[in-house]
């Protein structure tokens, strides 16, 4: 790889500069030290799991308070975008309604190719019956991907509202709980999409 490969480009949104904007002048020093350390090190950040597995968090601290900045790497295009800068409080609840809105920063689906992906005959057969993949723009697939996480995002809301209902009401000891589901999505991965999985 080349060093003009190597290079990284790092975009903030518009609710990180707003962050940036209220900070006092020795406090942007410290979050730009930091952002230099992401920079020398993408993987410096801890990457979350679930509807925020585009997210990596790093933590530090900015005088005696913790602060969480919250950025997605697309290694394939070597970029850092720059998501949300703010305390523990509220930080991945705002991360996941703003996913929603933010289909760029999702990483793309995995994909090894059509020679990899669709050895196995079964496979292959299943490819050209549901052959949605090439008929989408990456644009297209990257705004599918992040509809549905909103969809997920939604449902949380929603069991959220009412295991909240419950305790308020003094309900939630005297109720049972119970949430499942028929099948998953693959939601582009492998070059597939909707719930035909093997």
């Amino acid at each position: 790889m080349s060093e003009e490969q190597k290079q990284i480009e790092v975009f903030e949104t518009r609710r990180f500069t707003k962050a940036l904007g209220k900070l006092a002048e020795s406090q942007l020093v410290i979050v730009e030290d930091e952002i230099e350390n992401i920079i020398e090190d993408p993987e410096l950040g801890e990457l979350k799991k679930g509807d925020l597995s585009h997210l990596r968090v790093h933590k530090f601290k900015i005088d005696t308070q913790q602060v969480l900045l919250g950025y997605a790497w697309l290694e394939g295009k070597i970029e850092i975008y720059l998501l949300h800068l703010g305390p523990h409080e509220n930080f991945y609840q705002q991360q996941k309604k703003q996913r929603k809105v933010d289909p760029k920063h999702i990483p793309p689906a995995r994909y090894a190719g059509y020679k990899t992906e669709y050895r196995h005959p079964v496979l292959n057969a299943f490819r050209s019956y549901y052959d949605y993949d090439e008929h989408f723009t990456m644009e297209q697939k990257q705004i599918a991907r992040a509809s549905y996480f909103g969809l997920c995002s939604f449902v949380d809301d929603l069991i959220g509202d009412v295991l909240g209902a419950l305790e308020g009401s003094g309900q939630m000891q005297n109720t049972n709980v119970l949430f499942t589901s028929d099948h998953g999505e693959l939601n582009g991965h492998h070059g597939l999409w909707t719930k035909m999985t093997i």
